[in-house]
C-alpha cells in the first residue's frame, strides 16, 4: 500500500499537483482499486494510508481534487476532506509542538473563551515583562472569516461566519483595547482593515512585527518565516505551500465545515508568531518599542485610507532603497523621501489667447465649469453632444482644420467648439492664429514663451497652414516619485511607454526636475 501510494502521489505531482480523482483511476500505471466504486474506494484509501501526502477537495458533482503536500510540510497528522460531508472530530486540537488550540464555533463558547482569555492576562505578573498576544486573521482585506488569538496557554480561533463577525469583535473589544496588552501582528494591513472595516475595532498597544524586522535588519517586506528565520525559531511549516493554494484560486475559509489542516494552518500563523514573544524585549529597548508601536498605529491609519494598501517612501541614507513610511517618518525623518503632493500647472489660458474669439465661448475656468457629467453623453462615435461649457483641466488637444468644424478631446471624448454644425475653420481664422503664434519651425511645431504647450502645423506645398493640432501641455509636481530609487542610486536605463496624450513627456520633464536638484543634467 505504501508502494501504490508513492505511485498516486508521483502522478499527482507530474501533473501540477491538484488532480481529480477520477483522472487518477484511468492511469494504467496505478491500479484502480477493485469494485465499481473506485472514487469512493481510493478517497477512503487516501485518507487512511496518505494522511501525510494529500489534501482533497470534494468540488460536488465535479468530484474531488487531490492536492499533494510538498514533502517538506509533509506533518500534518489527519486528512480532512474540504465538503459539506466533512466533520471535525473535535473542537479543541494539538499542533505538532503540542500546542492547545481551541476552535469556538457556538455563541456559549464564545463568551467562556473571551473570559478565559482575559483570566489568564490578569493572571500574569508584570515581573515578567510586558504581556503579549498575537493576533492574526483569515478572510482579509474582502471578508473576516476567522480571528486568532495566541498566548501563553495556547491558541483561539473564533469562526466569524459561524459566530458572527460583530459578536466576535464585540466579545473581543475588551482585549483589544487593553492598552497594557501588547498585540503582536505580522504585517498588519490586511487584517487591520478587515477588523476595522467588518467589526469596527481599533487595535490598540499594536506592534507589527514586520516593521521590527525592518528596524533590526532593513528589510521592508519580510515574510512571517523570514521574520522566525532571522531569529532562529521555528518556522511555519506549510505556510508557502497554502499561500500558494490561495493564490490559485482555492478557498479555505467561506466553506463550512473548515478542514482540519486549515485550522492547523491557521493557529500556527499565531503559534509560531507568538515564539517571538519572548525574543522583543531582549532585541530592541523601551524607546524603541515605544516608536514601533507608534510607526504601527500610522501603519493602521493608512491600512484605513488606503484600503489595506501600503505606504512607502525611499530611505535616502541607504541609496533611496523602497522602505516603510512608518517607520522612517518616526526613526529617521531626514532620511525619507515621502513623494509629494500632485500639483499640476496647466495655464491654459495661455492657449485661449490665441484663438478666435468664436471658439472660446465653451472654455472657461475650472471655477466657472458645470459638472462635466451633465452634459458628457458619450456616443458609440466617441463624440460628445455639446451643451453648457467644458472642464480644460481635461482638455487634452484642440484641433482646427480649414473646412472642416473645430473639435477639442476631453477624457477621450470628442467635442465639438461650437454648436453650429455649419460653423467649420475659415482661413482667415487660421491665418489669425498663424500671426499670433509666429513663425513654424522646419519640424511644423510652434510654442510660446514660457510654456509647454505644443502647437502642430499642418502645411499645403505653398506653405500655408491648413490645420493646427495643439496639444496642451502640463506640469505635474510629483509624478516621478516611484521612480526615485531608479533616478538616484542605478545606472540603469528607463523606458517609459504609453499612448499618445498618456504623460510620458511629462513624467520625464518631472523626473529631470528631480535629477536637476542633486545632479548635472543635461536634457
Amino acid at each position: 500500500m505504501e508502494e501504490f501510494m508513492e505511485n498516486v502521489y508521483k502522478y499527482v505531482c507530474k501533473n501540477g499537483g491538484n488532480v481529480n480523482i477520477s483522472n487518477i483511476l484511468g492511469v494504467s500505471k496505478i491500479p484502480r482499486p477493485g469494485g465499481p466504486e473506485g472514487q469512493i474506494k481510493l478517497k477512503m484509501m487516501i485518507e487512511k494510508y496518505g494522511k501525510s501526502l494529500f489534501i482533497l477537495e470534494d468540488i460536488g458533482k465535479q468530484g474531488i481534487i487531490v492536492h499533494a503536500i510538498p514533502k517538506n510540510h509533509q506533518k500534518a497528522k489527519k486528512v480532512a476532506v474540504i465538503g459539506q460531508n466533512s466533520s471535525l472530530t473535535s473542537k479543541d486540537f494539538n499542533l505538532a509542538n503540542g500546542t492547545i488550540c481551541h476552535y469556538i464555533t457556538d455563541l456559549l463558547n464564545l463568551d467562556k473563551m473571551v473570559k478565559r482569555i482575559i483570566t489568564s492576562l490578569s493572571t500574569t505578573t508584570s515581573e515578567s515583562g510586558p504581556q503579549f498576544i498575537s493576533v492574526d486573521c483569515e478572510g482579509a482585506p474582502i471578508d473576516l472569516q476567522l480571528i486568532q488569538i495566541a498566548t501563553r496557554d495556547g491558541v483561539y480561533i473564533f469562526d466569524c461566519q459561524r459566530l458572527g463577525k460583530e459578536n466576535v469583535c464585540h466579545a473581543l473589544k475588551p482585549i483589544f483595547s487593553k492598552k497594557s496588552l501588547i498585540k503582536l501582528m505580522h504585517d498588519l494591513h490586511m487584517d487591520a482593515f478587515a477588523l476595522k472595516k467588518f467589526g469596527d475595532i481599533d487595535m490598540v498597544s499594536v506592534v507589527d512585527t514586520q516593521l521590527l524586522a525592518e528596524f533590526l535588519w532593513g528589510d521592508p517586506f519580510p515574510a512571517l518565516n523570514g521574520f522566525l528565520s532571522c531569529l532562529e525559531l521555528p518556522t511555519h511549516p506549510s505556510k508557502e505551500f497554502v499561500i500558494g493554494r490561495i493564490k490559485s484560486g482555492v478557498d479555505l475559509w467561506s466553506k463550512r465545515p473548515i478542514a482540519q489542516t486549515s485550522l492547523e494552518y491557521a493557529a500556527m500563523n499565531v503559534s509560531f508568531l507568538h515564539n517571538a514573544a519572548q525574543e522583543i524585549p531582549n532585541l530592541v529597548s523601551t524607546d524603541v518599542m515605544q516608536k514601533l508601536g507608534r510607526a504601527s498605529r500610522f501603519r493602521l491609519k493608512n491600512a484605513m485610507t488606503f484600503n489595506s494598501s501600503r505606504a512607502i517612501c525611499f530611505d535616502k541614507k541607504n541609496g533611496h532603497a523602497i522602505a516603510s513610511a512608518e517607520l522612517i517618518s518616526l526613526i529617521r525623518p531626514h532620511d525619507g523621501f515621502f513623494g509629494e503632493i500632485l500639483r499640476i500647472e496647466s495655464n491654459v489660458e495661455e492657449v485661449f489667447s490665441i484663438l478666435p474669439s468664436v471658439y472660446k465661448k465653451k472654455l472657461v475656468k475650472p471655477n466657472k465649469q458645470a459638472k462635466f457629467m451633465d452634459f458628457m453623453k458619450k456616443q458609440e462615435d466617441r463624440r460628445v453632444e455639446e451643451a453648457g461649457t467644458l472642464p480644460i483641466e481635461s482638455l487634452s488637444d484642440i484641433v482646427l482644420d480649414i473646412g472642416r468644424r473645430p473639435q477639442c478631446w476631453i477624457q477621450d471624448s470628442r467635442i465639438f467648439l461650437c454648436d453650429d454644425e455649419l460653423k467649420v475653420v475659415q482661413k482667415a481664422e487660421m491665418k489669425e492664429i498663424s500671426t499670433n503664434l509666429g513663425r513654424f519651425g522646419s519640424d511644423n511645431r510652434a510654442g510660446l514663451n514660457g510654456q509647454l504647450h505644443r502647437f502642430s502645423a499642418m502645411q499645403d506645398r505653398e506653405d500655408n497652414v491648413m490645420g493646427i493640432t495643439i496639444r496642451v501641455g502640463r506640469n505635474v509636481h510629483g509624478n516621478a516619485a516611484m521612480l526615485m530609487d531608479l533616478l538616484m542610486n542605478s545606472d540603469k536605463s528607463i523606458l517609459i511607454l504609453g499612448e499618445p496624450g498618456s504623460g510620458k513627456t511629462t513624467i520625464v520633464r518631472e523626473a529631470t526636475r528631480k535629477l536637476a536638484e542633486d545632479k548635472n543634467v543635461i536634457v
